[in-house]
C-alpha cells in the first residue's frame, strides 16, 4: 500500500510509539507484507 505522503522514520515511530533502528530521515513511502515489500516500504514481524 502506497502512502499518499512520504514519512520519515522518525514520523511514523512517533505515531506508533516505536522504536526503530536506522536513519531516521529514512523516507517511508508504503506498508506492505514481507512477500511484496519494495523499496521505502515497511514491513512488520
Amino acid at each position: 500500500m502506497k502512502l499518499p505522503r512520504s514519512y520519515s522514520l522518525k514520523e511514523i515511530a512517533n505515531l506508533i510509539s516505536a522504536k526503530f533502528s536506522g536513519d531516521e530521515n529514512f523516507a517511508v513511502t508504503g506498508i506492505n507484507e514481507i512477500h511484496m515489500v519494495e523499496a521505502g516500504d515497511l514491513t512488520f514481524c
